[in-house]
């Protein structure tokens, strides 16, 4: 097969979806197939992956300003290159330039959804208007986990696919520290709104005195990192908590912990869980974040707090830093869980999709699209329009009931203010007539 797969985002971000992009586009060239890793730049910056692609992978960055162009020439290449199948890994927006440029090819079309389908994708990087519209021009709607199901509307839900993400190939195991070595507390992750490690930081300082041969070690950077090590010297915690910047040596990292914390309020399949229990540690998390919550087996592979609090944390990881064997047996226990996505099982189910997909070329989904009636499409084309004209990130897309309800509240704000300044100036004017008057 001759697999095309976008992740917009490969020369610019360290993140998870960039390296299941890079593993998954290496392993399918490992297995025979033609692979062609697609990533977006703006002024033919920044080319180049993040990660090493392997030899035997296409990449190809393709400048994105905003034209027609753009999307033409785009489509021009995929049909050149014989594209069997175009796979979009993304989280955002970019799906729909990818899908766009698809439309008209032949090309059956996967749309990955890498996040929280609402929580991320609807509520902070676009709109569910957007991502409706990607949807129904999918041959394939991919999900990591089978609770972003009910986030797909019940008429595409026949078109979605679940895969998780591949764990770790091999991993070093040792959450038992040797006698006299400080034990470690493990964060390994980006420092942002998403992640709140000061939950995490906050909790450690609850049991810092209770636990004084615990340190926290922080691996990771980003917006939020200024603030966590300013609560770290209001705490007096230095000699305790340990900010080692970006990690380069992941296995290092787990090799030294004895238990990880990821405290995110969401996630799409966080591929750190998976590596901590490849590396026998018990796993603590948030229930309210499902890639967190369905991954973690409650108190056989780590432990999900139902309560999003400094206190809830420090109360479960309480429980664990005092108890070693309860620790090792989650750990041992985390480690056989995790054999269940396992590499060869994982790409297996990617290499069963793309083949069972790759049948239906040239007759896609949106290319049925080309036979509506010109009504239909006249339509699609308005919505388009307004889509791409009047989408602003910050405001609902204008005369969408969000829209209609944004306007009429700022309306009825502005109605009951001028009643009241109204009401006021009548009230001041009230007394002077009733002193004219005697």
């Amino acid at each position: 097969m001759n697999i095309a797969i976008a992740c917009s985002s490969l020369c610019l971000s360290l993140g998870g979806s960039e390296r299941v992009a890079v593993n998954l586009s290496t392993e399918m060239a490992a297995r025979g197939h033609a692979v062609t890793l697609l990533s977006l730049t703006h002024d033919n910056k920044n080319t180049i992956p993040c990660y090493a692609v392997g030899p035997d992978v296409r990449h190809v960055s393709w400048e994105n300003r905003g034209k027609h162009e753009d999307l033409v020439q785009l489509r021009k290449l995929l049909v050149s290159a014989d594209i069997d199948i175009f796979l979009s890994m993304q989280s955002g927006s970019d799906h729909l330039f990818w899908a766009t440029a698809c439309m008209g090819s032949g090309i059956p079309f996967i749309c990955s959804e890498r996040c929280d389908p609402i929580r991320y994708t609807e509520q902070r990087v676009w709109n569910r208007s957007g991502r409706l519209a990607v949807l129904s021009g999918a041959d394939i709607i991919h999900e990591l986990l089978p609770a972003y199901i009910s986030s797909v509307p019940e008429v595409f839900r026949p078109k979605v696919r679940i895969i998780p993400n591949a764990a770790p190939a091999a991993m070093p195991c040792n959450n038992m520290a040797a006698k006299g070595k400080r034990l470690c507390l493990l964060y390994l992750a980006r420092f942002d709104q998403q992640k709140r490690p000061w939950l995490l930081l906050e909790a450690f300082r609850m049991l810092a005195a209770k636990h004084p041969d615990w340190d926290l070690l922080m691996w990771g950077h980003g917006p939020e990192e200024k603030r966590l090590r300013t609560l770290i010297r209001r705490w007096a915690l230095e000699d305790r908590i340990q900010m080692r910047g970006i990690c380069r040596n992941a296995p290092f990292a787990y090799a030294e912990a004895q238990i990880y914390c990821l405290p995110s309020a969401y996630e799409g399949f966080p591929n750190a869980v998976l590596e901590a229990m490849c590396a026998g540690l018990p796993v603590v998390g948030f229930a309210e974040c499902a890639g967190v919550k369905d991954v973690i087996v409650h108190r056989h592979t780590g432990l999900v707090v139902e309560e999003s609090t400094p206190a809830g944390l420090a109360q479960a990881l309480d429980t664990l830093m005092s108890d070693a064997s309860q620790r090792h047996a989650m750990g041992k226990e985390g480690k056989i869980a995790a054999t269940a996505y396992a590499p060869a099982v994982v790409y297996g189910q990617w290499e069963a999709l793309f083949e069972e997909l790759a049948r239906n070329k040239g007759n896609t989904v949106m290319d049925s699209f080309a036979r509506e009636p010109f009504a239909s499409k006249a339509r699609l084309s308005a919505v388009a329009r307004r889509e791409w004209l009047f989408r602003n990130f910050d405001d609902p897309m204008p005369y969408t009931s969000p829209w209609l309800w944004q306007r009429g509240s700022l309306l009825c704000r502005r109605l009951v203010s001028h009643f009241a300044n109204r009401m006021h100036a009548l009230l001041r004017k009230t007394p002077c007539k009733q002193k004219d008057a005697s």
